[in-house]
């Protein structure tokens, strides 16, 4: 049978891992959240150096982005919105929109 002693050494570890995890947990949440920001930073900042030639094929979530687009594209731009914002878009509720303008795009250009 374990003695006192052994059940408070156990719940100590298990206390120490419960907090080193929640400090884990906190420290990548945060690194994600650092990297989020810097990624909006470079989008916001980006500015192509060449037009692209030919057609365009965007999935967008609910932001109207046709006229940041303009400038960069000689050739059409094709929309299939999905009704979601940009950051949901790759919810699992939410994918299947996604997935079937994919599937959409793939079979035009397939035929061709």
């Amino acid at each position: 049978m374990a003695s006192p002693s052994d059940f408070e050494d156990t719940l100590f570890l298990k206390h120490k891992f419960l907090k080193d995890q929640r400090i884990n947990l906190e420290s990548r949440r945060e690194a994600v959240l650092d990297q989020l920001q810097s990624n909006e930073k470079l989008a916001q900042n980006f500015r192509p150096t060449q037009i692209f030639q030919g057609t365009v094929h965007l999935i967008p979530g609910l932001a109207s982005v046709k006229a940041s687009w303009e400038p960069y594209v000689d050739g059409k731009i094709l929309f299939y919105p999905v009704p979601s914002s940009h950051r949901e878009i790759f919810d699992p509720t939410e994918v299947c929109h996604v997935a079937h303008h994919l599937n959409t795009i793939l079979s035009s250009t397939s035929n061709k």
